[in-house]
C-alpha cells in the first residue's frame, strides 16, 4: 500500500497555520485537514473527508486521523457550518474524487483507515430540503474499482474516471458512467489520441461541463509529471478523444489542485517529490487554453499540497493542506489567481435615488429627457452589467437592475437609430449572423464568450453583428437579451443590426411570456423603492396612500415598460442583404415575396395584423421551408391557419431573380443550431439551446467572411441533469469547422451523426406557436 508520503516530510508536533482565514466566524469550522474535496454546488461549496491530523509512526496497513465529516461554505453568507445528511454515509477516506451533478455531489474511491475504499459510487442529495447520502445503484460488470488518487470530472453528459493507483499498480484506465440514462451501466473507455501514460495524485478540472483537462501527476516510477491533456466526446455516438496541449509547464507536481476559472486552468501548489514543495515563484502556474501559454506567478501562500480548490462564479476558494508537515486551516479566496488580460469589469449595481413623493408620477406619454452625457453613462452602466461573456450570473431573486425611466431612454435612443435604417439593410462582410435567441441571455453570452463579442478592444472595429429576431420569448432573461441589445446598437450603430421576427409583437409577446416578466420583474425594482418611502414616511401616518400608490405604480410601470419595447420592435429592419449577395429574413418567403425591392419599398412602423400587409409579413416572419428538398411548391404549415411552406424551387427562384447566392434564416429549432436546405442555397440558423427545455438542440452562429465563405459556429447545450426537476445552466459546446474554402460547403466531425431531418415532432404547446 502507498503510504501517501505524509509522514516523509520532517515530523514536527501537531500544529495548525491560519495565515489567511478570511472568513472569522464563530460558525461551525472544518479545522486544519488535507486530502479533502472542496465541490461546488450552486453558491455552496462542500467539504468531504480527509485528514484531520499529520499520521506520525504508523504502519503501511492503517491510517487513522481520518473523516467522513462533510462541511458546508456558502459562499453568499460567507458562513461554514457542520452537515449531518441522512442516510449512511461513505467511510472515512482521503485522495478520494469527488465532483457536482446537478444538485449533489457524487464520492468515488479514495484511501480508509484500513485499506483502498471499494469502488461504489455515493451522491450526497442536496435536492430536497434534508440533505441525504445515497448509493448510486450501477448494474453488474466491469467496473473502476478500488482506487485512490484518480481524477474524476463530467465530460459532455457522461461521469469519467481516469488513472489513480491500487495496490503497486498505477492505472492509465478511463471509464464513463452516463448521467442520462437508466439503467447505471460502468463503460470503460478507448479514447482515440494522444493517450496520458498512467499517474497518480494528478487533478483534472472540468470547464464547462465540455470536457476536463487532466494535469501532473506521479507516474509508476515516482517521478513528478508536467503534461496536460484534454477529454471530450467528440459526438453522442460514443466516440472519444485524449488530446495533449502543446504548452507544457516546467514546473511539474503532484498532490496539487487544478481549477477552472473562465477559459484558464489554475495549477496551485502539490510537491516535486516526496520531501520538497513547489517552490514559492511557481506556486501557481496558469495555463489559457486559448492559446496553450503557461504562465508562472510567485504566491507563497499556495505552496502546500493535498489541499483542495473550488470555484464558484469568479473566485477561487482553496482550503487547507500541507505545507512542510504542518496542517492548514486557512480558506483563501480571490479572484482570478493570474490573468493574461483585462478582466471583464463586474457592474455591483446603483445605489438607490432617493425616493421622489407620489405627486412626481410620470405620465405614460414618458418623453425622453437624459442629455448626451446621461446616456452614454446608462449605455455604459447596461453594457459593463450585461456584457460579461465569462463571468454573468443570472440576478439574485430575478430582479432587474434599470428603472423604467431609464430603460424608457434606451428604448427612444435606440428608436432613433433604426427609425433612420432602411426596412432592407445594406451589410458588408465580414459579419456574424445569429439566430433565435428567445431570451436565452445565457446562450447569448456563451456564443460571445466562445466566438468573440462587440467591443472596441475585440472585433467591432472588423465586423458586424447581424441579429434574425426572436429575442425575447419564454426563456428567463428576455428583458437582459433586448435590453442589452439596444444599448450595444446605441453604443455601435454601425455594427449591430436587428431585424425582425415573429416574436416582436405585441400581440405574440402577451401570450409567451413576456409581458408577464416585463410585469413581475420592473415590479420588483420599484418595490424595493417604494418600500423605503414606507419606511421613510412610517411616522407621518402616510403609508397606506404609499403603499396603495406602489402597487399601482408597480404594475403600471411593468406594463409600460412592455409596450415602449414592443413599440421598437414595430420600427425595426425586415430584412438584410450582405454584399448583395446573401439576403437575410427571420420566416422565409412563402408565397407573396418575390423582390427584394418588394420588401424594401415597405414602410414602417408595421403592424403584423394590419391587413394591408398581412400576407408578406406572415410570410416574412412565419413561413418555413417544406420538409426536404423533395417537397415543391407551397404547402400548409403545422404552426396555423394563414402561414405556409415553400419548396427549393421557391427559393431556387427567389435567389435567381434577385441575383443573389444563398438566403439565411432563423425561425425554426433545428437539431445541429444549423441547417441547409434547396441543395444549400438556404440555411436555417438558431442560436438558442435544447429550446423549451425539452428539443435538447444545439445553438449556432454563421460567421460570414470577407469572401462570403460562411463558417457554422456551434454550442452545445449541457446534458440532461440526473434528475428531471434540476434545472442547471447549459454551458457545453463545440466548435464546427469548414472543411475547405469553396462556398457555402461544410464539415461537422465525421465521428457526428448527420444533421437530422427538420420536422421532428412539435410538442403539443407549441402547435400554432412561435417555435
Amino acid at each position: 500500500m502507498d503510504n501517501l508520503n505524509l509522514w516523509q516530510f520532517p515530523p514536527p508536533p501537531y500544529t495548525t497555520s491560519t495565515t489567511q482565514t478570511l472568513f472569522s466566524t464563530q460558525e461551525e469550522l472544518p479545522g486544519p485537514r488535507c486530502g479533502h474535496t472542496l465541490t461546488a454546488v450552486s453558491h455552496h461549496l462542500i467539504l468531504f473527508g480527509g485528514f484531520t491530523s499529520v499520521p506520525s509512526g504508523v504502519s503501511d496497513n492503517s491510517l487513522p486521523c481520518l473523516t467522513n465529516s462533510v462541511y458546508c461554505l456558502n459562499s453568499l453568507t460567507k458562513k461554514w457550518k457542520r452537515l449531518y445528511p441522512e442516510g449512511e454515509p461513505p467511510s472515512p477516506r482521503t485522495n478520494h474524487a469527488a465532483v457536482s451533478c446537478g444538485d449533489g455531489v457524487l464520492i468515488q474511491g479514495g484511501m480508509g483507515p484500513s485499506g483502498i475504499c471499494n469502488g461504489d459510487l455515493h451522491v450526497l442529495d442536496m435536492s430536497g430540503e434534508t440533505f441525504k447520502w445515497k448509493k448510486v445503484v450501477v448494474e453488474e460488470g466491469m467496473a473502476p474499482g478500488p482506487r485512490y488518487g484518480h481524477v474524476m470530472g463530467l465530460a459532455g453528459e457522461k461521469l469519467v474516471i481516469f488513472g489513480g493507483k491500487n495496490g503497486n499498480l498505477v492505472l492509465a484506465d478511463t471509464w464513463a458512467l452516463s448521467t442520462t440514462t437508466k439503467p447505471n451501466v460502468w463503460e470503460r473507455l478507448y479514447p482515440n489520441g494522444d493517450l496520458p501514460p498512467g499517474r497518480v495524485y494528478a487533478s483534472a478540472s472540468t470547464r464547462d461541463r465540455r470536457y476536463f483537462v487532466l494535469y501532473g501527476g506521479r507516474d509508476q516510477h515516482g517521478m513528478p509529471l508536467g503534461d496536460a491533456y484534454r477529454l471530450e466526446s467528440l459526438s453522442s455516438s460514443g466516440f472519444w478523444v485524449w488530446t495533449r496541449s502543446p504548452g507544457l509547464d516546467l514546473s511539474k507536481r503532484y498532490q496539487h489542485a487544478a481549477v477552472f476559472l473562465n477559459p484558464r486552468l489554475h495549477v496551485i501548489g502539490g510537491v516535486l517529490s516526496n520531501t520538497r514543495q513547489v517552490d514559492a515563484e511557481k506556486a501557481v502556474s496558469v495555463l489559457d487554453t486559448s492559446t496553450g501559454v503557461w504562465i508562472d506567478t510567485s504566491n507563497e501562500l499556495m505552496r502546500r499540497s493535498l489541499h483542495a480548490a473550488e470555484s464558484v462564479g469568479n473566485r477561487i476558494y482553496v482550503y487547507g493542506g500541507l505545507r512542510e508537515g504542518v496542517l492548514l486551516d486557512d480558506l483563501l479566496v480571490s479572484g482570478e489567481l493570474l490573468s493574461s488580460g483585462p478582466t471583464v469589469p463586474s457592474y455591483l449595481g446603483s445605489s438607490p435615488e432617493t425616493p421622489r413623493p407620489p405627486a412626481s408620477e410620470m405620465n405614460d406619454s414618458y418623453k425622453p429627457s437624459f442629455s448626451r452625457e446621461k446616456l452614454q453613462d446608462l449605455v455604459n452602466k447596461v453594457i459593463s452589467t450585461l456584457l460579461r461573456p465569462q463571468t454573468w450570473e443570472p440576478p439574485v431573486d430575478r430582479k432587474f437592475f434599470l428603472s423604467f425611466p431609464e430603460l424608457a431612454e434606451l428604448c427612444f435612443a435606440a428608436k432613433q437609430i433604426i427609425e433612420q435604417e432602411p426596412t432592407v439593410l445594406q451589410l458588408n462582410a465580414p459579419i456574424k449572423v445569429f439566430g433565435d435567441l428567445h431570451g436565452q441571455f445565457g446562450d447569448l453570452m456563451r456564443l460571445f464568450y466562445e466566438y468573440g463579442y462587440p467591443s472596441r478592444q475585440g472585433d467591432i472595429s472588423y465586423i458586424d453583428y447581424l441579429f434574425l429576431g426572436d429575442y425575447v420569448d419564454r426563456g428567463k432573461h428576455s428583458l437582459e437579451t433586448i435590453i442589452l441589445l439596444l444599448a450595444l446598437k446605441v453604443e455601435y450603430p454601425k455594427n449591430i443590426h436587428l431585424i425582425r421576427g415573429n416574436h416582436e409583437a405585441e400581440t405574440t409577446n402577451r401570450v409567451y411570456g413576456f409581458f408577464n416578466e416585463c410585469i413581475e420583474r420592473i415590479v420588483r425594482v420599484c418595490l424595493s423603492v417604494h418600500r423605503i418611502y414606507i419606511f421613510y414616511l412610517f411616522l407621518t401616518n402616510e403609508v397606506m396612500i404609499i403603499f396603495f400608490y406602489a402597487n399601482r405604480q408597480e404594475l403600471n410601470d411593468g406594463n409600460r415598460a412592455f409596450k415602449l419595447i414592443n413599440d421598437f420592435f414595430t420600427h425595426l429592419p425586415l430584412a438584410a442583404l450582405i454584399e448583395k449577395k446573401i439576403f437575410c429574413v427571420h420566416g422565409g418567403i412563402g408565397s407573396s415575396v418575390f423582390t427584394v425591392e418588394q420588401i424594401a419599398n415597405m414602410k414602417r412602423p408595421v403592424d403584423i395584423d394590419c391587413e394591408y400587409n398581412y400576407k408578406v409579413m406572415k410570410d416574412l416572419l412565419w413561413s418555413d421551408p417544406t420538409a426536404h428538398d423533395t417537397i415543391l411548391g407551397i404547402g400548409t404549415n403545422k404552426r396555423g391557419p394563414n402561414i405556409v411552406s415553400f419548396g427549393p424551387d421557391r427559393v431556387n427562384a427567389f435567389c435567381e431573380r434577385n441575383g443573389i447566392d444563398l438566403i439565411l434564416r432563423g425561425h425554426e429549432c433545428v437539431l445541429d443550431g444549423f441547417e441547409r436546405f434547396a441543395k444549400g442555397k438556404l440555411i436555417t440558423v438558431f442560436s438558442a439551446t435544447n429550446y423549451c427545455g425539452i428539443f435538447k438542440n444545439a445553438g449556432a452562429i454563421l460567421v460570414i467572411g470577407r469572401n462570403l465563405d460562411v463558417v457554422p459556429k456551434l454550442i452545445h447545450p449541457l446534458p440532461p441533469p440526473i434528475s428531471p426537476e434540476e434545472n442547471l445552466p447549459d454551458k457545453a459546446w463545440i466548435e464546427v469547422r469548414p472543411l475547405d474554402h469553396t462556398r457555402f460547403l461544410y464539415h461537422v466531425d465525421s465521428e457526428r451523426p448527420p444533421t437530422p431531418v427538420r420536422g421532428f415532432p412539435k410538442p403539443e404547446f407549441e402547435q400554432g406557436s412561435t417555435s
